[in-house]
């Protein structure tokens, strides 16, 4: 499983391992590929902060038939910090030779449709007068569209 943002407890997680992923699978590593990985992450908080996550779940509860182009978008737009940011780190001159091209081979090779269409499954649902739950929460009335992400739930288990 990648990196991820959780806007509960506003904390980025990382799965060190999807480094080694990054370099050795999908043939984008180094240094700064990585920050920009993170630097994505912390785009998401960003959208927390600014309440950009919440208003796009209302829009994606209010337009079902739009929540995957929403979806895009809000990765697009924490795509768009990172940049910035890492704009703002040339700027500065941090960075060093070939660091930029890090940093777009990560952005290309973990975007959404280079993982999804490796890595997802898709069904649709589709039952009349039939509510769609996720972990006991209201999701939204059928149809609609659920993807399997193999290896996104993890139990850790006390020893």
């Amino acid at each position: 499983m990648g990196p991820f943002y959780c806007p509960v407890d506003e904390r980025v997680y990382l799965d060190l391992g999807f480094f080694d992923e990054l370099k050795q699978r999908l043939g984008a590593g180094g240094d700064f590929a990585q920050a920009y990985v993170l630097a994505h992450e912390l785009g998401h908080h960003v959208q927390h902060l600014l309440g950009t996550d919440a208003r796009v779940r209302q829009l994606q509860e209010s337009n079902p038939s739009e929540a995957n182009q929403l979806s895009v978008r809000l990765e697009l737009q924490a795509d768009c910090y990172a940049g910035v940011w890492a704009h703002s780190t040339d700027q500065r001159r941090l960075l060093a030779s070939g660091d930029v091209d890090e940093a777009l081979n990560a952005a290309a090779a973990v975007g959404d449709d280079r993982i999804q269409s490796r890595t997802t499954g898709r069904i649709n649902v589709d039952s009349p007068g039939i509510q769609a739950y996720a972990d006991g929460e209201h999701v939204a009335p059928l149809p609609v569209s659920v993807t399997a992400v193999p290896a996104a739930l993890r139990l850790l288990v006390p020893s």
